[in-house]
């Protein structure tokens, strides 16, 4: 199973909000996700090629957990994701400089997350970077397809999908601190 997922800059969040809730999805409170993404030291830059590991440590309210993403194929956002709580963020942040890997964002983001049919839907607020609606579906059907399929359902909906991103939090913080 893959995670395949599209992002879309927005606006409005609450007015995206307003929009879902009108198809019955139901929204959790909002809560924070603080993001350390590292690639391998020999990557010069992000987003990574296909098969290249990324590694991240994500700290959410009492959890930690880490997680290994890797896109199989040149579409940033369809990866194989593996994810696993952890009691020692420290000391995973050794193991992952042993494994040779290096630091390359640290975001944090306001999410609100609701699930609708065979997706979630994620309302993102990032620091740095502004606001976010991301939708994803864990499956093994072709990526294109299923990317297909949530852009004609939201477009359905009445959400504006001309401001799609095609990477990851992660590429977009390297790209405006490149651009400082």
């Amino acid at each position: 199973m893959k995670e395949v997922e599209i992002k879309i800059q927005v606006d409005n969040l609450e007015e995206i909000a307003q929009l879902l809730a009108k198809k019955g999805c139901v929204f959790t409170q909002a809560f924070t996700q603080d993001d350390i993404v590292y690639i391998p030291n020999n990557e010069p830059t992000v987003p990574v090629p296909a098969g290249v590991n990324v590694l991240r440590i994500r700290r959410e309210a009492e959890k930690t957990k880490f997680t290994l993403k890797r896109s199989d194929v040149d579409n940033h956002l369809s990866k194989l994701e593996c994810e696993l709580e952890i009691s020692d963020p420290e000391q995973m942040e050794k193991i992952i400089g042993l494994l040779d890997y290096k630091e390359i964002a640290h975001t944090t983001k306001t999410r609100r997350i609701c699930k609708i049919n065979d997706f979630e839907i994620c309302l993102d607020h990032v620091n740095e970077l502004g606001d976010y609606l991301e939708i994803e579906k864990i499956t093994d059907e072709n990526p294109l397809a299923v990317q297909k399929e949530m852009l004609d359902y939201l477009s359905a909906l009445g959400v504006d999908v001309s401001k799609r991103v095609g990477v990851g939090y992660d590429v977009l913080y390297v790209r405006k601190l490149n651009s400082k």
